[in-house]
């Protein structure tokens, strides 16, 4: 492999496990904050893990400071009325509890804080140029990987598009991923959070940008999802499932930031904001589309994904082992019962009015130019056309 020069960044610090959010308050006493805005959502509200982020700041810190974004899904206009309330409250910093969106929300509205402006203006790699203030960020569902990552994603509703801002500035101070937190998750919404994840990892490791730190961090996230997903599946309390799945969650989000995504992502985005369907359910029901389309121009990665998967293809020439990469990824999906475009409830006449601007926002994003097999218009329409069955 040729090793092109590379970076590779994460947030100072990760703390990971069941119950590891308990081990927060020592690290918070060491930051001489002075009065933290909390960002939630309306699910995480009456929470005893909430409550338990809220005490724990009172204790240590005194005053604190509270926005509950009206939406699970991430808009300009949220992180607006959260800016707002954080220099109006005179906050320090922002500890954020929620899903990826809750956490992309607090992500921009540190930007607005710090940066002023519009979101618009930071669209695209490396337009934020002040840093935002202290970010603690403690997921809820995991797959998102946001709490380790350089990327924020928000909604501009009037637009029916995503605002992708991307910058090492906006990778949180501390990540804090605590399975307990994800038990009540259901199967749907754990089926969609792990392949949001496998996702992450798949698109690192076939990326254009790929290098041997995030290699190395995919396989391993492929691995955890793997082993662990179809079990926590099936049993939402199980603690060791859920932990690999938390575990793969930060891997694929330390691999986005440092290897990008690809074609996957690219399409999902205006596939979520114009349909209002969750963002790791959209890539699901992209990823054995894209693998059948993509595995030709890197059978070598998708031999290695099927050699992860506990496939036996050592003895297999790269392309027949590739197709067992195939094989493990369509059961995966078959498994978890991901449903087509049309069993979300997508009616056809929307999806076909909506076809050409979601192709064209998939040719403007900059991660559809990381895929490793170029793609084209009508690629693109098939791609979704297939998906759509």
């Amino acid at each position: 492999m040729l090793v092109l020069p590379f970076e590779f960044r994460m947030p100072r610090l990760i703390l990971s496990g069941p119950g590891c959010l308990e081990k927060l308050e020592t690290e918070i006493s060491r930051l001489g904050l002075r009065k933290p805005l909390i960002i939630t959502s309306g699910e995480m509200e009456r929470t005893i893990y909430l409550a338990s982020l809220v005490e724990m700041l009172e204790r240590t810190i005194g005053e604190t400071s509270k926005y509950t974004a009206p939406s699970e899904e991430s808009d300009h206009l949220m992180a607006r009325e959260g800016a707002n309330q954080f220099l109006k409250d005179r906050c320090d910093c922002i500890f954020v509890m929620g899903s990826g969106s809750t956490i992309d929300t607090a992500k921009a509205i540190g930007i607005l804080t710090t940066n002023g402006g519009y979101l618009k203006d930071f669209q695209g790699e490396g337009k934020v140029l002040h840093p935002l203030p202290p970010l603690v960020a403690i997921p809820s569902t995991g797959g998102s990987g946001s709490e380790v990552s350089k990327c924020a994603m928000v909604t501009d509703p009037e637009e029916k598009a995503r605002i992708a801002i991307s910058s090492p500035l906006l990778i949180p101070e501390i990540a804090v991923s605590d399975p307990l937190l994800t038990l009540s998750l259901s199967p749907p919404d754990t089926a969609a959070m792990g392949l949001d994840a496998f996702c992450h990892a798949v698109e690192s490791l076939t990326s254009r940008k790929e290098q041997p730190f995030t290699n190395t961090l995919a396989l391993s996230a492929i691995k955890l999802i793997s082993d662990n997903i179809r079990k926590a599946w099936c049993d939402g309390e199980d603690i060791k499932a859920r932990s690999g799945i938390m575990l793969a969650g930060i891997l694929g989000g330390v691999c986005t930031t440092n290897s990008s995504l690809s074609l996957i992502h690219a399409m999902s985005n205006p596939l979520s904001v114009i349909f209002k369907i969750p963002h790791g359910l959209t890539n699901a029901s992209l990823l054995p589309g894209w693998a059948d389309f993509t595995h030709l121009a890197c059978p070598e990665k998708f031999k290695l994904i099927a050699e992860t998967m506990g496939y036996k293809v050592q003895e297999m020439n790269e392309l027949d082992g590739a197709r067992k990469g195939l094989e493990a990824i369509k059961y995966l999906c078959e498994d978890l019962e991901v449903p087509s475009l049309e069993q979300m409830g997508i009616d056809i006449d929307d999806f076909e009015r909506f076809l050409e601007k979601m192709t064209d926002d998939t040719l403007k994003s900059e991660t559809a130019q990381n895929n490793p097999r170029a793609v084209n218009r009508k690629q693109i329409l098939e791609l979704y056309k297939k998906a759509y069955l």
